[in-house]
């Protein structure tokens, strides 16, 4: 971790939300969502794929882990663009990965893995299970940095909420959800000359 890093703010027993000042993409809302495999199969009676090696794109957003599972809902008053989920898997070498552009800048970024991550295609959540890492980028230089059990990341309004147990809910005897933000840059003062 470098050292001009800080940690702020250690979070125990409790779920929080967190807000930045800028927003995920808001134009993959529009885009088209993939999601492929090396190998998989299609339960027709209760309309789930399996993939092997999956990976997910819908615009910026791209998440790929060793195992998932995808389903389609339809279209629906609530939801017309449809819906469903995508939950991948990783493993202890090889966590999922996620990456999504954000609003705000020319090069933000947010990135994250865990042992498990969800997808709600309608609602647009994220949430990392499993020793995950979220990293906030801005011209590929770490701003911000979350690390915890549970994240949900509602990337259409850039609110998180954070728990120390992969269920989502506060467990008493659980972790700790810490976040890193840069320290501030030392200005470079220079003392006049003494006649």
């Amino acid at each position: 971790m470098p050292k001009n890093l800080i940690s702020i703010v250690s979070i125990v027993f409790c779920s929080v939300g967190f807000t930045h000042e800028a927003f995920a993409e808001k134009a993959d809302k529009y885009k088209e969502t993939k999601v492929s495999g090396i190998a998989g199969g299609f339960d027709a009676s209760k309309n789930i794929i399996t993939f092997d090696k999956i990976e997910l794109t819908r615009g910026t957003l791209y998440i790929r882990g060793e195992k998932g599972t995808d389903t389609t809902i339809a279209a629906s008053k609530e939801f017309p663009e449809g819906g469903g989920s995508t939950v991948l898997t990783g493993t202890a070498t090889n966590p999922v990965f996620f990456r999504q552009k954000r609003d705000g800048g020319a090069d933000l970024w947010i990135e994250g893995v865990a042992q498990r991550i969800e997808y709600n295609k309608a609602t647009e959540v994220v949430s990392f299970h499993g020793n995950a890492v979220i990293r906030f980028l801005d011209q590929q230089k770490e701003t911000r940095k979350l690390e915890g059990e549970f994240f949900s990341y509602d990337s259409p309004n850039d609110f998180f909420n954070m728990a120390n147990s992969t269920s989502g809910k506060s467990a008493q005897n659980g972790g700790r959800v810490t976040m890193t933000v840069e320290g501030a840059k030392a200005k470079n003062e220079t003392k006049p000359n003494k006649p």
